[in-house]
């Protein structure tokens, strides 16, 4: 409980923008499509005319994809620049509190 009251509580709303919406959101994304790609392997062995549609659907989902993870990858490598730049052992108000 002690971990949670002295560094987790004071440093969440420093790591909460980074992880919930850079780090998490890419991952899933990145997970989701690699399970895709290995379906459309299993497509291309039973190739009818509607399996090319769907395949063709789904190369048209993977860049998507592709490019939301490309496009934030730069704010996402910024929030982890902002979070180890910061003293995370000090409290939120440590650098407003009288030396």
């Amino acid at each position: 409980m002690h971990f949670v009251t002295s560094f987790f509580l004071p440093n969440f709303s420093k790591l909460h923008p980074l992880t919930t919406t850079g780090i998490a959101p890419v991952a899933i994304l990145t997970i989701l499509n690699v399970r895709i790609c290995k379906g459309i392997v299993l497509l291309h062995q039973r190739r009818t005319n509607r399996n090319a549609k769907e395949i063709n659907m789904t190369y048209i989902a993977i860049a998507i994809v592709g490019l939301f993870v490309v496009t934030n990858l730069p704010r996402i490598l910024l929030g982890f620049h902002e979070v180890s730049r910061e003293d995370l052992s000090a409290g939120p108000l440590a650098k407003w509190e009288d030396p």
